[in-house]
């Protein structure tokens, strides 16, 4: 989950020169698929994002915009 805790702190900690981000867009698009492989329920990947977001940036939730969910 490295890329979108790192997306997430640009919220709150942007880069030096950088304004900080107003909104995180995650495209959920190909997630179902390859938890299918894995052997799990399509949804998985989803909800572990989902529950990776609620632990860690509970307070960002209403900045978190969801495409293909």
């Amino acid at each position: 989950m490295g890329p979108i805790y790192a997306h997430c702190q640009k919220i709150y900690l942007p880069k030096k020169g950088k304004p900080s981000l107003d909104y995180i867009v995650i495209d959920y698009k190909h997630f179902d698929g390859i938890p299918i492989v894995i052997g799990q329920q399509p949804n998985y990947l989803k909800n572990q994002i989902d529950q990776f977001i609620i632990q860690n940036f509970n307070q960002y939730r209403n900045q978190l915009i969801k495409l293909n969910y």
